[in-house]
């Protein structure tokens, strides 16, 4: 398909022997990360890409945010903690992102970079950067990233060395929007924090008192937590919803729909939350709900499904792609799909052996940091090593 290869099929000759990160030629590499926040899908990702990172010869260093912390022994240096990712939308931003990486960027010329983000470095050769998703070219959330994604972001990705992406779903629409050729992008899948063996001293937390829904991430339009809201009569007399999304305009629009529907005392809204207490949602909830409209990947299933939780899904490539049969797919819009789909989940409820769990919890497994690792290693080496 399009030029994919297939994780299972990478000869290990391509990813470990004969490769540039393992041949006595230097390669100096800077990882842009600069553009990650503390939380969420990029900032999951380019963790597990640093950590693939940590057993290469050559040199290697990353470039974060303040305030961005990564826990990696690889030197980092600092852009200001401004042009950090955020939930809050900006104008201003990405222009003065564009003018600083331009000038500032802290990396000596001549390096090779690999951006995490699909951020490119203005006047930079020797770059291979990350496009997750092309989300902002149909929903944008300003005129600016509209207009970067129209125009600016296909002309910079046509002078890199090579597009990494996680998806093949992602990078189907790649070639389509930008018709960029095939054997330029390779797909990097993500890499799945798997839950701990135990929770120590939550033991009293892991029966909730009222059963409840869960959605992760809904911090953007694309997520359609509206829908969800929408769909309140199949669901608001039997469960709670709890939705977990960082401070931002999207937020405050899911809030006042929920206020204008009379929900408010159906729903409980998390805008913070650290590993441990997200684990505690994953393990208690009795199912994840994730209604999204387009993703390049789309973690929160998988996290569930590590916890062996049934998950409701749109019905959209990268998810059949990813996730195969395991989830409940509903159709977008289709209050019959919605139905289907929360009927199918109590008799899920009502069987703790059901085969959607342990199917969900072996899909999540397979999503490793080894595959992710192995992925790597040959996209870079077929992109440098040419």
């Amino acid at each position: 398909m399009n030029g994919y290869v297939p994780i299972g099929d990478i000869p290990i000759q391509a990813t470990e022997k004969n490769s540039v990160f393992a041949s006595g030629d230097a390669l100096n590499l800077v990882v842009n990360a600069s553009r990650i926040d503390s939380k969420g899908g990029l900032h999951t990702f380019a963790v597990a890409l640093l950590e693939c990172l940590q057993t290469f010869p050559q040199p290697v260093e990353v470039v974060l945010p303040q305030g961005v912390d990564v826990k990696s022994p690889i030197h980092t240096n600092r852009t200001p903690r401004w042009f950090a990712g955020s939930t809050n939308v900006s104008k201003l931003r990405p222009i003065l992102w564009l003018f600083y990486s331009a000038f500032f960027f802290p990396a000596r010329r001549g390096t090779h970079i690999l951006s995490t983000t699909h951020h490119v470095l203005p006047l930079r050769p020797g770059q291979v950067v990350t496009v997750h998703d092309l989300r902002p070219l149909y929903e944008p959330d300003s005129w600016v990233q509209h207009f970067y994604f129209r125009y600016l972001l296909p002309r910079s990705l046509r002078r890199c060395d090579g597009i990494l992406t996680v998806s093949q779903a992602s990078k189907e629409v790649l070639i389509l929007a930008y018709s960029i050729p095939a054997e330029k992008i390779h797909v990097v899948p993500n890499a799945i924090r798997l839950p701990p063996q135990s929770l120590p001293g939550t033991e009293h937390l892991l029966i909730p008192a009222l059963p409840f829904l869960l959605m992760v991430g809904a911090s953007w339009k694309h997520k359609n937590a509206v829908e969800m809201l929408q769909q309140h009569a199949l669901w608001s007399s039997r469960y709670r919803l709890k939705i977990v999304a960082g401070k931002g305009q999207y937020l405050e629009h899911i809030k006042s729909t929920a206020r204008a529907m009379q929900l408010e005392e159906k729903l409980d809204f998390i805008d913070s939350i650290d590993d441990k207490s997200l684990d505690i949602l994953y393990a208690t909830c009795s199912a994840l709900v994730y209604p999204s409209r387009m993703e390049g990947f789309g973690l929160p299933p998988l996290e569930a499904m590590a916890h062996a939780k049934p998950v409701i899904v749109s019905d959209i490539p990268v998810m059949r792609e990813l996730l195969g049969a395991v989830p409940l797919y509903v159709t977008l819009g289709d209050s019959t799909s919605w139905s289907t789909a929360f009927e199918d989940l109590r008799e899920i409820e009502a069987n703790p052996t059901h085969w959607r769990r342990s199917a969900g919890r072996q899909t999540a497994e397979s999503y490793s940091l080894d595959r992710m690792r192995r992925a790597l290693l040959f996209a870079l080496n077929t992109i440098w090593n040419q």
